[in-house]
């Protein structure tokens, strides 16, 4: 929950610049912050497979957003582009690979057979 929090509080001053320079990335990097906001206190409340399987979902888009935006660039935010130093960037990319491995780690464990249960 930790790595989905800090990975949160990473993207709100982003999308609050982007909101202005880049509207649709503003709007979706703010989207993010406050879907991983709320997806970080289902899990404390209830770590439920549909939520690590969401929580896998938005590491991984956002880590493959993240290579995209640095590797080529977004539409009309190319200023992103060979920015792989950034800090911002570079916090959020290790939070949500936490947040990634954390998940196949809870999801692998889940789909593991309960001792007693085998036939």
């Amino acid at each position: 929950m930790a790595a989905l929090a800090i990975t949160s509080v990473v993207h709100i001053p982003i999308a609050i610049a982007h909101l202005h320079e880049v509207p649709y990335l503003g709007l979706l990097l703010a989207a993010f912050a406050i879907s991983t906001a709320a997806l970080a206190a289902s899990l404390a409340v209830a770590a439920t497979t549909t939520g690590w399987r969401f929580a896998f979902a938005l590491a991984a888009g956002a880590l493959i957003t993240y290579v995209a935006s640095r590797a080529f660039g977004l539409p009309l935010a190319a200023d992103d582009h060979g920015d792989w130093a950034n800090r911002s960037g570079l916090i959020a990319a290790i939070a949500e690979s936490v947040v990634a491995l954390l998940a196949i780690r809870n999801l692998s464990a889940r789909n593991q057979p309960i001792e007693g249960n085998q036939k």
